[in-house]
Formats: C-alpha cells, sequence, structure tokens
C-alpha cells in the first residue's frame, strides 16, 4: 500500500504530468477564447418573408424558419377528374357559374312582378285598415326589389368556392382540394340522390368546414362508432322525413369534436370500450350515450402539454379515470355535467401541477449552480495545492543540488 502511495505522488510530482496538465489547460483557454469569439459577433437577422397563407390567416407563425408553401405530390389533372367524376354524379346542377346577370327583357319582368306585389301589399294593407283589423307585421315593408345580378345558392362551383375557403386551402395543393372531393363524394353516398345539391349545401357544406381537420378514414371511424350506438343507417334525404333513431345532429357534433381533438387508433379503441362501459352501468339512451362520447372526443389538454408528450396521453388518463376506474358514480342524468366538471378540474390540475414542475426545475438549476460552484472551488484549491506541493518539491531538489 506504501509503494502504491509513493508511485502516485512521484506521479503527480512528474514533471511530464505537469506538461500536459498545462496543455489541457491551454486547450481549455484556447476553446474558451474561440467560443466567446463566435458569440461576441453580432447575430445577423433571419431572412423575412410572409406566405400566403400568413396572409390569408393575417397572423404571422411563431416559427420565423416555417414555410408554408406547399409541395403537392397531386396535379391538377388528377383533380380535375376527380372533380369532374362528382360532376357527373349532380348532371342537372350548376357547376360553372355562382352568378348571372338578367337581360334587360328578364329584368324587366322581375321588376313587373315587384311593382305588382308592391301595389298588391298597398291595397291589402289599405283594406285591412278601412275595416278597423290590425294588418300583420308583415304588410307594413315592402317586398324586396329585384337585382340585375341573380345569385345561384344551390351552386356547385360556389359550394366548393365555399368550402376551399374555409379549409384555407393554397390553391395549388392539389392533395387538400382531391380530399375535399372524396369527402363531399363520401356525402353524397350517404343520400338518397334526390335534390342533392339543395342536399349538400343545405345539409353538408357548414360539417364540411367544420371538420377540415379531419381524413376521410376519420371520419367513417366516427360513423362506424355512431352506427354502434344508433344501430340505424343513415339516409340523408329532402323528400323523405329522416329517422329519428339516426341521430343525424349528434353525428354532426361528433365530427365537430372528432376534429378538434387527435383521433389516433389508441384513442377510437378507448371510444369503444367507453361504449360497453357506459352499458354496464345502465346508460342506454343514445342520445345521451352519443353526447358522452362527443365530449370525450372535445377532451384537449395540449396547452398542458410538454414538447414531445404524448398527443393522446393526458386525454385517456382522463377519460379512463373518469369511467373506468369505479372512483366516480354516476347515472344516465349526471353523466354529462359530472364528466365536463371532471374535466374541467383535471385541466386545473395539470395546470398545477406544470407549475409545482417548473418551480422544482428552477430550485434544481440553483441546486446544479451550487454545486458547480463547489466542484469549481474544489477543483481550483485542489489545483492549487498540487502547484503548491510541487514548488515545494522543485524547491527542495534545488536546494539538493546546490548543496552538492
Amino acid at each position: 500500500m506504501k509503494n502504491k502511495l509513493t508511485q502516485l505522488a512521484k506521479g503527480i510530482y512528474n514533471v511530464k504530468t505537469w506538461r500536459w496538465t498545462v496543455l489541457a489547460m491551454l486547450a481549455v483557454l484556447i476553446s474558451g477564447a474561440v467560443y466567446y469569439a463566435i458569440n461576441f459577433l453580432e447575430t445577423s437577422r433571419p431572412h423575412v418573408t410572409i406566405s400566403k397563407k400568413e396572409l390569408k390567416k393575417g397572423k404571422v407563425n411563431k416559427d420565423l424558419a416555417q414555410n408554408d408553401e406547399v409541395e403537392s405530390e397531386a396535379t391538377f389533372e388528377d383533380f380535375n377528374t376527380k372533380y369532374k367524376a362528382l360532376s357527373r354524379k349532380i348532371p342537372k346542377a350548376e357547376w360553372k357559374l355562382t352568378q348571372q346577370e338578367m337581360t334587360d327583357a328578364e329584368y324587366k319582368v322581375e321588376f313587373d312582378k315587384y311593382l305588382e306585389a308592391k301595389e298588391s301589399r298597398s291595397s291589402l294593407l289599405y283594406d285591412y285598415i278601412r275595416y278597423g283589423v290590425t294588418p300583420p307585421d308583415y304588410l307594413y315593408s315592402d317586398p324586396e326589389e329585384p337585382t340585375r345580378v341573380k345569385t345561384f345558392p344551390y351552386s356547385m362551383k360556389g359550394f366548393m368556392d365555399d368550402i376551399l375557403k374555409g379549409y384555407d386551402t393554397d390553391s395549388t395543393d392539389f392533395d387538400a382540394q382531391i380530399a375535399v372531393v372524396e369527402k363531399i363524394d363520401h356525402f353524397l353516398e350517404m343520400t338518397d340522390k334526390k335534390g342533392t345539391d339543395t342536399l349538400l349545401v343545405d345539409k353538408f357544406k357548414s360539417v364540411l368546414v367544420s371538420s377540415k381537420d379531419l381524413s376521410i378514414e376519420e371520419m367513417k371511424a366516427v360513423e362506424k362508432l355512431h352506427k354502434s350506438i344508433t344501430k340505424t343507417p343513415l339516409v340523408f334525404s329532402l323528400t323523405a322525413p329522416n329517422s329519428p333513431q339516426e341521430r343525424q345532429s349528434e353525428l354532426f357534433n361528433m365530427y365537430e369534436a372528432a376534429a378538434n381533438g387527435e383521433m389516433t387508433e389508441a384513442r377510437l379503441a378507448q371510444l369503444d370500450a367507453l361504449v360497453k362501459q357506459l352499458k354496464t352501468k345502465k346508460v342506454k339512451d343514445t342520445v345521451i350515450v352519443l353526447n358522452v362520447l362527443a365530449s370525450a372526443m372535445k377532451t384537449d389538454f395540449t396547452k398542458y402539454k410538454e414538447e414531445g408528450e404524448s398527443v393522446d396521453e393526458l386525454e385517456m388518463q382522463c377519460i379512463d379515470d373518469f369511467f373506468m376506474s369505479g372512483k366516480i358514480d354516476f347515472t344516465k342524468d349526471d353523466v354529462e355535467n359530472k364528466y365536463n366538471k371532471y374535466t374541467d378540474l383535471f385541466g386545473k390540475k395539470l395546470e398545477a401541477a406544470n407549475l409545482e414542475k417548473k418551480a422544482r426545475e428552477v430550485l434544481r438549476k440553483e441546486n446544479r449552480k451550487t454545486a458547480g460552484d463547489f466542484v469549481f472551488n474544489g477543483l481550483l484549491f485542489a489545483f492549487i495545492g498540487v502547484i503548491i506541493v510541487f514548488l515545494a518539491k522543485l524547491n527542495s531538489t534545488l536546494k539538493t543540488n546546490n548543496t552538492i
């Protein structure tokens, strides 16, 4: 043991050791100087440009390097083929115009009708007053005067333009435009093919815009889930009365809810399990079950997530905690209100947990700084001690040589 300590001491006092130490220190010094010089130079401003998407939104991207320009894999020819195939399914619809200016003759006919309606209203109003009868409110206002430009409310061109505007789709993004056509085609398959241009505008226009973040596959998954509860096929019609069992408004609500969240396979599987769980809790009313599913789809804790955290982990945890854990009692009468209250509290607790984590991170950072100071000071004093020992040894050697 004594020999090992002696060898260690000789290693410390060895001149070669200190030469390498000096070289290491010089390397550290040079690296520090280079790093300082790099950070000393004034940084240049990033290149700034505004994309078409930013201009449409009226808002710049947080990431200055983000490029919104879309490189579509599909071509105009691909989109045009799909578009023409769709138009052939509704041949009597207007696919080219959204409005049309009337000729002088056509306008005269419409204006004469307007004058006749106005005169008729005045005459009828006079008769009501003459006989002392209170006239209905509509008689106090003139009919609307016709305009030369006639708008087609059920124009398929206008329908497509409005949807693409709602999607904020770039004119060169043919992939997105094809996806819109496929969604329209999908909804068309769910109708009875009567008055489909009117049906598409009145029934599906707002749905198509509100579900813009849903893929066609996700929409079909929502429909499958919906049908597993209602047990009734969906048939949209203008002429035949819709069955209440179809729950069409609830389906549209589910579309919107799904569009606001991340519909991963795990999330959809959990929703299937939730339907079975509600049945075991004697919640069988289809409207209540569908509304609960919509609430579960809307569950979104994105603002509480950290970078790299799972897109649906917190949401699935919340749903599991409330419905599957068995710790929360609910009935068909209070399940919706209780779950909405639970998600609100869950979010508040996540926010508090994040604040606590940040506080711990700040404390740990301060502790690391303190520990680093201790390490630095310890190394500094150890280094000084070694230098002193070395100088003492060198001094002793010089004295010995002088004596000789």
